[in-house]
């Protein structure tokens, strides 16, 4: 969790063996004291949009329109692989281009392909769903000297795909102040949407396909 105020960047992590409940609302008061910044202060709430565990984005979601709402604030939308992508450009200048995996569970993984530009950077291949044992075959064409392999789901993948990368970070989740580097752009760009427009990325289509059907069977 991180604020933007003023120029400067506060943050928090979380401790995932503590129940969410308890402890993301004192962190954001923490923030928010540490910044000396008032909910009437803040242009808009970014929050992950996946892809990523279904429930952990569920929480992340419903918690910023959470916020959204007691605060009367728009919501961003920010990619999770786009976050690492972000966090990895900034560590590793000399690289031209990521690959970012997350794991999938189920023995896939969901993955996206960036390259630096002028303007920063962009996807040339967008987020997808993937079999681990197809991952040289699906994205060996994007290793080289020049490029990275970052996520937690570098951690599953053959030791011989993973050596054909100049680096690789298999520890690395997606960051808060790399999510808010993203929000100020998208902010720029006009991104920003209500908070009963906001939605999440999936990627599995029977985890959309649940989510619609659970709309509308409480619609009957």
């Amino acid at each position: 969790m991180a604020l933007s105020h003023r120029g400067a960047v506060s943050a928090r992590s979380i401790n995932r063996l503590k129940s969410h409940s308890l402890v993301i609302l004192p962190a954001v008061d923490e923030l928010l004291t540490e910044a000396a910044c008032s909910p009437a202060e803040i242009s808009v709430i970014a929050y992950d949009c996946g892809p990523g565990a279904f429930t952990g984005l569920r929480i992340g979601l419903s918690f910023a329109q959470g916020l959204a709402l007691g605060w009367n604030k728009p919501l961003l939308p920010i990619g999770s692989l786009e976050c690492l992508a972000e966090a990895t450009f900034a560590l590793q200048p000399s690289l031209t281009q990521v690959v970012t995996l997350l794991d999938a569970r189920m023995g896939e993984f969901y993955a996206a392909v960036f390259t630096r530009t002028e303007a920063g950077f962009k996807a040339i291949k967008e987020p997808f769903l993937c079999a681990y044992q197809e991952a040289d075959g699906q994205l060996g064409a994007y290793a080289d000297a020049h490029s990275a392999l970052v996520g937690l789901g570098a951690r599953e993948v053959a030791a011989e795909f993973s050596a054909q990368f100049a680096y690789v970070d298999a520890a690395m989740n997606p960051d808060a102040t790399a999510m808010l580097t993203l929000a100020e752009a998208a902010w720029q760009r006009n991104q920003a949407v209500a908070l009963e427009a906001a939605e999440l990325v999936y990627l599995r289509n029977s985890v959309t396909w649940d989510k619609h059907q659970l709309r509308r069977n409480r619609d009957l």
